[in-house]
């Protein structure tokens, strides 16, 4: 599918900005955590834990470096991608019917709304009571980041074993080109993330594998992106024979 010349510009420019990203990260990692890492096996295994923890910097950086491009900084080259193979998939009317649907706007208060009902629903829409549903958010993906982090500092294995528990919010990264196209709400998103879960493991395992190839990654990124829009235009069409 990548050798169609549409996708080779998105994929130089995706090239270049993975390799500077990539040797950002590596010089980070290798000045402040690889000494310690370095040391400690050291005295554990000897000379032999030098290699592994240069084949763990290696496969550390590459992890996170696909971690900044899916998620962080090229997300707008994953979307023209995403985007590109709908069209080779014949969805270029349904790209054409939803870029130019308007907004869909919250509703206001209705004007003749009791004043009861109104000091209720500003009391309960108050950000006091949103705190601590906020911090045990932020617990959880402090508490979840952290064990992932440590779990990927086992060498050789640690980073493999963190890149296949990821692999639901991988898929999940893969189609928010998707869900945004669609109009989805959060609570949708997340409704169609848990009818397909079994799916969305799948997919996000056999994806998260191909992006443990260090600099390959360049490559299986983008294949991986068109491999969900295949998957979604194959939703659209299932879609359109229903009605």
């Amino acid at each position: 599918m990548l050798t169609n010349p549409v996708y080779w510009k998105h994929i130089l420019l995706f090239a270049v900005c993975y390799a500077l990203i990539f040797v950002t990260i590596a010089g980070l990692f290798y000045v402040t955590l690889v000494p310690l890492l370095v040391t400690w096996a050291i005295l554990l295994l000897g000379p032999l834990g030098v290699i592994l923890v240069h084949i763990q910097w290696i496969l550390q950086t590459n992890v996170l470096t696909a971690f900044v491009c899916r998620t962080l900084v090229l997300t707008h080259i994953t979307n023209q991608i995403f985007d590109i193979s709908l069209v080779l998939q014949d969805q270029d009317e349904f790209l054409n019917e939803v870029k130019v649907l308007p907004k869909p706007q919250k509703p206001h208060r209705k004007i003749d709304e009791p004043d009861a009902v109104r000091n209720f629903n500003t009391i309960k829409g108050s950000r006091i009571f949103k705190i601590p549903r906020l911090l045990f958010r932020m617990f959880f993906k402090v508490s979840n980041f952290t064990s992932l982090t440590l779990l990927s500092l086992i060498p050789i294995v640690g980073p493999i074993l963190a890149n296949q528990l990821m692999a639901p919010k991988r898929t999940f990264t893969y189609l928010q080109r998707y869900f945004l196209l669609k109009g989805f709400s959060k609570k949708q998103a997340k409704d169609f993330q848990y009818e397909h879960y079994a799916s969305f493991i799948c997919f996000g395992m056999s994806a998260g594998l191909l992006e443990l190839i260090p600099f390959f990654t360049i490559v299986t990124i983008s294949s991986n992106t068109v491999g969900a829009a295949k998957w979604c235009s194959s939703l659209l069409k299932g879609e359109r024979k229903k009605e």
